[in-house]
């Protein structure tokens, strides 16, 4: 018998065996550089502090229901400007604005927007909205820069003309 024995590395069965664990270890060093230079925004270091912020979160809605305040805002993309009206109690509407929008998983894309009070009696900020994700839903948040009270909207700057707030309790 004359059989000639090819060498390991010329077979095709130990290169399958080392592949499979092979590709575990690289797709763990992946998942680790991702988690480590991409952090879950989401967690709460003092989930307690978060806790309590709910109340207070309440308690300012609550106040906007008393002040009967609600809000119509348009943003015209064409010239980047946000027109806002606020309807509800005179205490309310002597004030400039603040609106907050809130992305709901990347912190560094949340904008603080200033609406400045108008002789008319609406708001208006100037500001360009770029929109990443059309599809993605924000969370707008209106309130005085006191923060005594706040209204809340959830909207989709590409598709929505129009955001109406409520206190939503």
């Amino acid at each position: 018998m004359n059989e000639t024995l090819i060498p390991w590395y010329k077979q095709f069965w130990p290169w399958a065996l080392i592949a499979l664990p092979g590709t575990v270890v690289i797709a763990s060093i992946t998942t680790l550089v991702i988690a480590i230079h991409k952090p879950d925004a989401l967690v709460a270091d003092d989930y307690y502090k978060e806790g309590m912020g709910i109340n207070r979160v309440i308690t300012r809605q609550q106040r906007a229901v008393e002040l009967q305040l609600h809000a119509m805002a348009q943003y015209q993309a064409t010239n980047q400007v946000m027109v806002l009206s606020l309807t509800g109690s005179d205490l309310a509407l002597r004030t400039d604005l603040q609106l907050r929008l809130v992305h709901p998983t990347l912190a560094q894309q949340d904008k603080l927007i200033k609406l400045l009070r108008q002789p008319d009696g609406t708001y208006q900020a100037h500001f360009a909205m770029a929109v990443t994700q059309p599809h993605l839903h924000w969370h707008a948040i209106l309130e005085n820069p006191e923060k005594t009270w706040r209204l809340s909207a959830t909207v989709s700057p590409a598709a929505d003309t129009i955001w109406e707030f409520s206190p939503e309790l």
